[in-house]
């Protein structure tokens, strides 16, 4: 299921069956807080990589429209069908990966 929506937390204090200095009956205390969990972000859209020079692209792509906020965009990359290679992470909505490999 689903971990997103706004979640209600309340908390009370209570003494049984008597508390206090001279054991009378105190009144539960409670206080309520809420928290909202958003949902996951969407994918990003528009994703373009263009070379920016001998051994760098710049990909850049356009953020999310559903879901929560971005917090950063991890960028992958495959050079000839190798493993996928981390090329580093952003906030922004765009990326030069550099020191790439030329001819691989």
């Amino acid at each position: 299921g689903r971990a997103y929506g706004i979640y209600t937390c309340n908390v009370t204090t209570t003494c049984s069956p008597v508390c206090g200095p001279t054991g009378f009956t105190l009144n539960p205390r409670s206080t309520t807080s809420s928290l909202t969990v958003q949902a996951p972000p969407g994918p990003p859209t528009g994703v373009t990589a263009v070379q920016s020079g001998p051994t760098s692209v710049n990909v850049s792509w356009t953020a999310p429209t559903s879901g929560g906020p971005v917090t950063r965009y991890d960028i992958y990359y495959v050079a000839n069908g190798g493993p996928s290679t981390s090329g580093g992470s952003t906030t922004s909505t765009s990326y030069v990966l550099t020191n790439l490999q030329v001819g691989v």
